[in-house]
């Protein structure tokens, strides 16, 4: 049942992405193109969650509420168009956090003290971007290059704990 509930929002969501990108391509962008956003993001936090085979945080549910919670919020600020030209940064809200659960995922196949070292690089990522939402600075932008720069180098680098059987 789970298969195919997944195969079923997958292949919806996929075809609706084809399609607006047809159009587009073809020339009629104004509903086509809110179409992709309001598809395309959910697609990827869809796509992204294969990326995990042995998921302790993210559940299906939890990967169904979030490409629920997007496709709503992309709906809201596009049918807006004044909200979405003001607060736009903030349609990316629930695709940032499933990245964030991704990179806990990954941390907690890590070792102990390199699970540690990501966790506080999550959260230092978590606190940039909050805070890249209420006032924009250079500065905070090299702390989220940077923290996700050291996420990614620690999560390649370093070996998954071995599993006792």
């Amino acid at each position: 049942m789970k298969l195919k509930l997944s195969a079923f929002i997958g292949i919806i969501l996929g075809l609706v992405f084809l399609i607006s990108v047809s159009q587009i391509i073809l020339g009629e962008l104004f509903p086509w193109l809110n179409f992709t956003i309001a598809s395309g993001l959910p697609l990827i936090i869809f796509l992204l969650s294969f990326l995990i085979q042995d998921k302790k945080i993210i559940t299906l549910k939890v990967v169904y509420s979030f490409i629920i919670l997007q496709f709503f919020i992309a709906i809201y600020f596009l049918i807006n168009p004044v909200y979405l030209k003001l607060y736009w940064n903030l349609l990316f809200i629930p695709t940032i956090l499933f990245i964030f659960f991704l990179f806990l995922e990954f941390a907690l196949r890590k070792n102990k003290l390199v699970c540690n070292i990501l966790k506080i690089c999550i959260a230092v990522l978590g606190i940039s971007i909050l805070s890249n939402l209420l006032f924009t600075n250079y500065f905070i932008d090299l702390i989220i290059k940077g923290s996700i720069f050291l996420i990614i180098v620690l999560l390649i680098s370093s070996e998954n704990k071995v599993e006792q059987k």
